[in-house]
This record gives C-alpha cells, sequence and structure tokens, in this order.
C-alpha cells in the first residue's frame, strides 16, 4: 500500500510536467547550473550545440527537489527529479537527509537516525542476501562509504518518477550519461522498448573502490583482485570484499544492457576490456567551451603580478592539490614569486592544504576559490601564467587541457590516464612521470623563467584542441551513434 501511494502521487507530479513524446531522453546526474565536474559541463557543450528543441529532453537529479520541476538552458528542455539520500537513506528523498543534517549538532544526529529507521521500514525489490549484507556492512563502516549496488539502485528514491517519465515521453532512445544514471536506468526501463547508449566518464564499472583510485597503497592496479578490501575495513576484509565483488557483479550486468558504450577516452575504453565486448565500446571525447564566449570572457583581463599558476579541479586526494603544498616550500625556493590559485569545491582537502601551507609559514602563497562558473573560471585563466594538473589517479579525460589550450596556457601535468592524450608533450603542455614531484616543480620553474616558452605552447595548445576536438566534431559523432540505432533520420 505505502509503495502504491507513493508511486501515485509521483506519477501525478511527472503528467503535470506535460512533456509530451521525445526522441532522445538524455539521463544524467548533474546538469547545469549544477555542476560538480567537468562531465555535465562537456554534456551541455554539445546538447546545446545539436539544438534538438522539442525532440530532446534532459532528465537530472535535484539535490534540494521535493517534487519534479522544469527548466529550460540554452534552449535545452531540463527535468529535475528529486534525488535519493544517502545509502542506506537512498529510499527517501535527498531534500530531506539535507535538512536532517543541516539542523543543530544536538539535533541532528537523532534526525538522521529517524530517517534511517523510517527508510528500514520502506518495502523492498532488493535480494535479502543484499539487504543483509548492506545491514552489515553499516555496522563496520567502510572508509569511504557504503558500496551498495544492488540495493540503492533498486530502490532509490526517483525510480518511480523516472518510469512514469519514461511512458509518457516513450523516447525512442535513452541516453544514459555516466555510472549513476546508467545503473538507474537499468532498473528504471525495465521491459521498456528504447535503445540505451550508456557513456563512461569514470572509473567505477573498472574499479568498484569508493575512489575509483584503482590505486593501493600508492601502487597502480593492473586489474581488480578486490585487495582494497583489507584496507578499507581491516577487521572485516572478507565482508568488504563480499560487497566490492556484489556491486562489480550489479554493475557490469547494467552496463552489459546498454546497446552501445561511449567512453570519453582510449585509456577508458582500455580500462573496460574485461567489462564490455569492444565492438560494443566507441570512443568520443569530450569537447572545449565556446570560443566565443572564452574570448568575451578573456577580454581586457591582465595577468596577475608574479608567477601564478592556477590547479583547477575538485579538492581531493585523487587530484592531487594537497601533494603540491607540501611541495610548497622547494616551489618558494625555485620561483620566489609563485602564488597557488585553487579553483574547485572541498573543504577537507583545503583545510589540510591551509594547514600544511600554515606549517611551512607559507599561507599567503594559497588562494582558494572555490567553485567558479565558466566564464569566471576563464577570468582566472587569463590572470594566471601558468596551469597545473598534480593529479595523482588516472585522470579518465580530464577537461583542464582543453580549458588552458582555449586561454592559451601552458599546462604541466603528471602523464597519467587520458591526460597523455589531450596533452602532447613538449608541444602544447609538459607531461611528467607520474608522482615525480621535484620534476614538477623544475618544469613549473622552467616555465616561470622563459615567458616566450610559455607563449609558444599556449597557441600550440590552442590550435591543437580546435583542430582535435571541436564542437561540431562531437556533435557529428553522437548523431551518428543516435541513428545507427535508429536507421533512420532524427530531428537534428
Amino acid at each position: 500500500m505505502m509503495r502504491s501511494t507513493r508511486a501515485v502521487l509521483r506519477r501525478r507530479a511527472v503528467r503535470a510536467l506535460h512533456l509530451g513524446r521525445r526522441d532522445v531522453v538524455v539521463l544524467t546526474d548533474r546538469y547545469p547550473p549544477d555542476s560538480h565536474g567537468g562531465a555535465e559541463v562537456s554534456l551541455h557543450i554539445v546538447l546545446k550545440a545539436l539544438a534538438m528543441g522539442p525532440s530532446l529532453l534532459v532528465v537530472t537529479l535535484g539535490d534540494r527537489a521535493v517534487l519534479p520541476s522544469r527548466y529550460q538552458i540554452d534552449g535545452v528542455d531540463v527535468v529535475v527529479l528529486p534525488r535519493g539520500g544517502p545509502t542506506p537513506m537512498h529510499g527517501l528523498p535527498h531534500a530531506l537527509t539535507l535538512v536532517a543534517s543541516r539542523l543543530p549538532s544536538s539535533m541532528a544526529a537523532t534526525a538522521v537516525e529517524g530517517l534511517k529507521r523510517c527508510a528500514r521500514i520502506l518495502p523492498t525489490r532488493a535480494d535479502d542476501a543484499d539487504v543483509t549484507l548492506l545491514r552489515e556492512l553499516q555496522g563496520v563502516k567502510p572508509r569511504g562509504g557504503l558500496i551498495a549496488d544492488a540495493v540503492e539502485f533498486v530502490d532509490n528514491y526517483p525510480i518511480s518518477s523516472l518510469q512514469e517519465l519514461f511512458d509518457e515521453t516513450r523516447p525512442r532512445i535513452l541516453h544514459c550519461d555516466n555510472y549513476r544514471s546508467i545503473m538507474l536506468a537499468a532498473t528504471a526501463s525495465t521491459g521498456m522498448t528504447m535503445r540505451r547508449i550508456g557513456v563512461v566518464r569514470d572509473h567505477r564499472f573498472s574499479c568498484t573502490r569508493h575512489d575509483q583510485s584503482r590505486t593501493i597503497e600508492g601502487k597502480r592496479c593492473q586489474s581488480c583482485d578486490f585487495r582494497c578490501a583489507a584496507i578499507d575495513v581491516v577487521n572485516h576484509a572478507s565482508l568488504q570484499e563480499r560487497a566490492l565483488r556484489r556491486a562489480s557483479a550489479e554493475r557490469t550486468r547494467a552496463l552489459g544492457l546498454m546497446d552501445k558504450v561511449i567512453v570519453t577516452s582510449a585509456y577508458l575504453r582500455e580500462s573496460l576490456k574485461d567489462v564490455i565486448a569492444a565492438e560494443r565500446v566507441m570512443t568520443i571525447p569530450n569537447a572545449p567551451d565556446d570560443e566565443t564566449m572564452v574570448n568575451q570572457a578573456m577580454l581586457g583581463v591582465a595577468q596577475l603580478p608574479g608567477t601564478n599558476v592556477l590547479v583547477v579541479g575538485m579538492l581531493n586526494e585523487n587530484k592531487g592539490q594537497l601533494d603540491i603544498v607540501r611541495a610548497l616550500g622547494a616551489l618558494v625556493q625555485e620561483v620566489p614569486d609563485i602564488v597557488l590559485h585553487f579553483a574547485g569545491r572541498g573543504d577537507r582537502t583545503a583545510n589540510a592544504m591551509r594547514d600544511e601551507a600554515r606549517r611551512q609559514n607559507l599561507e599567503d602563497r594559497l588562494v582558494f576559490h572555490g567553485y567558479v562558473g565558466r566564464e569566471n573560471l576563464y577570468v582566472l585563466y587569463a590572470e594566471c601564467q601558468i596551469v597545473a594538473l598534480p593529479t595523482r589517479w588516472p585522470e579518465p579525460f580530464g577537461r583542464v587541457p582543453l580549458e588552458a589550450a582555449m586561454a592559451r596556457r601552458p599546462v604541466v601535468s603528471f602523464a597519467v590516464g587520458g591526460l597523455r592524450e589531450s596533452i602532447v608533450h613538449e608541444q602544447t603542455g609538459i607531461l611528467v612521470p607520474p608522482n615525480d614531484i621535484a620534476r614538477f616543480i623544475k618544469e613549473i620553474a622552467a616555465l616561470a623563467r622563459s615567458p616566450k616558452r610559455r607563449l609558444e605552447l599556449g597557441a600550440n595548445a590552442r590550435q591543437h584542441v580546435l583542430a582535435t576536438y571541436s564542437v561540431s566534431a562531437m556533435k557529428e559523432r553522437f548523431t551518428a551513434v543516435w541513428r545507427e540505432f535508429l536507421d533512420e533520420s532524427i530531428s537534428v
């Protein structure tokens, strides 16, 4: 009764949007202006260029949404559905868990526990063994959080709304852009006749660990043997390994339901070779931002005095920002007037970076800009002389080399993952052997001393990106995939 009542209410809320038939529905975890990283920006660049009007609909999830809503951005029609809360509260709207967690500290823990109790009594479609495994995991508190795909994506809060939306729009193609969308679609589109395309933008289908690092104790994983379980849950490694194996199997199953899989780099394609047949995978790289927008954003912006190095990306262990701050003393010795600018979210890592700079008495060499919108980001590119990518993990693709190139700024990067494809060593930027921070510092210092070399690399990078990653080329590749499955023309 509880499930049927909720389903009726969600059905009415979706129907109230009056969506009508659509050729293509694009399902994505986030969408501008709600952008947390480069994935949703890359998707919007292509969809905006396609200009498909009412034949295309984007469906995304909102953290604060309680009811479905609708908006347009750059001619793209977007529906926002309420996101499910974090496991084990995935059957409830995320908005409720946000409210509970933001209560005064004396009340927050009680409120969250109340929501967890409420979530436990909700009916579930999940297998009893999977539910039991999840409850056992909750007791041992794995490092990085719960991995619970087999339960979470069966009962996730927006699934009923998605099913109603698919019934309402009857798309011929369901384009699932990123891991969460692929997992949700595996349940929400069951029994429906549309063709499914999945876009893989990260490592979650080849690395089940919470941070997707594909690294254990500093060593790169060549294949997955789940040894990370013993690190993330020291006293219950076998339990964590069961959870990781179960999640991996569920992810592989969901990806296998896709008629075609798109990846953004040759590196990602290689990483999936043991997960899905190569003939079902094609590579479509990300596209750069609009040239006119970039030029307008940078127009009249002067470079800051001294040597300013810009580091763009969410602040976390994978991105390596803390590593470069730990080497700040050596960097200042090489480049006495250096200032590091960080654009991206991540309070925990930002605090660790400040603590480290304070320990070295170099706090004044760090500037934190937080999350920065597209135009303001290019203002930062214009103000800084060098772009640094101290990335530790194998970046799946990485938009920063494209952005830096459009701004004519040279990049110093570790040679990891897809970054080895978008940066041409000593022609469009500098690639440094992974984790060689001493060499990384030397290369920044060399560029700091050579304005001519910076201009040369920046100009080469812009020319390379415009020739290799053009928006028109990405647009053609996307429509080619869609037409392949329709066997007829679509409205683009």
